[in-house]
């Protein structure tokens, strides 16, 4: 009898580990730890990672060295003021990836022109090709992405609620160390994801490699300070923003602060003109985790 349970109750074990293992495949968002979320899509992986609400200063200025984020290469478009973000998120350990663009638009959807392998981020998308591209994603996984807004981006790139003081580039003073750009002997075209030091938060290539679009029209600040500051785009009157710069950009424009106003389309992109088209997108996930 005693032998009979030992036997039921290891059957009944390794159903439930089978079980439990076949759910955690199936699901589309798993738990890696507190800060590190997985998406799958298809057979598509990719990572987000935890972004806790916080006030930071946004911007830099380059007038005053004994001033709050003093950078020399701060202008009138990064001028210095305080934000608020109010609620948690989650946003993409990486650049989306042409592995992740295809798996939710097709291989033949790729407008991509530098396409080494599938861990390299998607370039030469157009504002409006990248929210075609999460509404997609959205009725794949079931889930609410949508591009960060400045001020968000912006956070996360100065390491969020983890940061160790302000750094002229995400993660790093030295471009070297964190990002792809003109200065770089293998800057050629895009480079695989991923291959530099990630910041504070573990995100990878928020200065250079491709720049990244964000939600929302480009607007100068005052000074002033602000809460959850977004204005959503509902016409082609105002530019929408780039941020990060990107691999064949000068070290100036790779900084966390550098803004980028243009239109949605790649072509003529300024001020990158040409190299505009090195353009593609990070996500974020909202939380209400408090």
């Amino acid at each position: 009898m005693i032998y009979n349970l030992k036997i039921i109750l290891l059957v009944f074990i390794s159903l439930f580990f089978i079980i439990g293992c076949n759910e955690n495949e199936n699901n589309v968002i798993v738990n890696i730890d507190t800060d590190t979320r997985e998406i799958k899509v298809g057979d598509v992986k990719f990572k987000m990672k935890y972004v806790k609400a916080g006030t930071f200063y946004m911007g830099a200025q380059s007038l005053d060295s004994n001033g709050i984020n003093y950078d020399k290469y701060g202008d009138d478009y990064s001028t210095v003021h305080q934000v608020t973000l109010t609620k948690n998120y989650w946003i993409g350990e990486t650049e989306v990836t042409n592995a992740l663009w295809e798996a939710v638009m097709g291989k033949e959807n790729n407008p991509s022109r530098y396409i080494n392998s599938s861990l390299y981020p998607v370039n030469f998308i157009t504002y409006y090709k990248a929210n075609e591209f999460i509404e997609q994603l959205n009725k794949k996984t079931g889930l609410k992405f949508r591009l960060p807004t400045e001020a968000e981006w912006e956070y996360a790139a100065k390491g969020g609620h983890k940061s160790n003081g302000f750094k002229r580039y995400s993660g790093s003073d030295n471009l070297d160390e964190v990002g792809w750009y003109k200065g770089n002997k293998l800057s050629t075209s895009v480079q695989k994801a991923a291959q530099k030091k990630p910041n504070e938060l573990g995100l990878y290539d928020m200065s250079g490699n491709v720049a990244e679009w964000c939600l929302g029209k480009f607007i100068i600040s005052d000074g002033s300070p602000v809460v959850d500051p977004l204005e959503i785009m509902i016409d082609d009157i105002y530019p929408f923003s780039l941020r990060g710069g990107n691999m064949d950009a000068e070290e100036t424009y790779c900084t966390v602060f550098k803004r980028f106003p243009t239109n949605g389309a790649p072509e003529n992109e300024s001020p990158f003109m040409s190299n505009g088209k090195k353009n593609g997108l990070r996500l974020v996930l909202e939380d209400n985790i408090k």
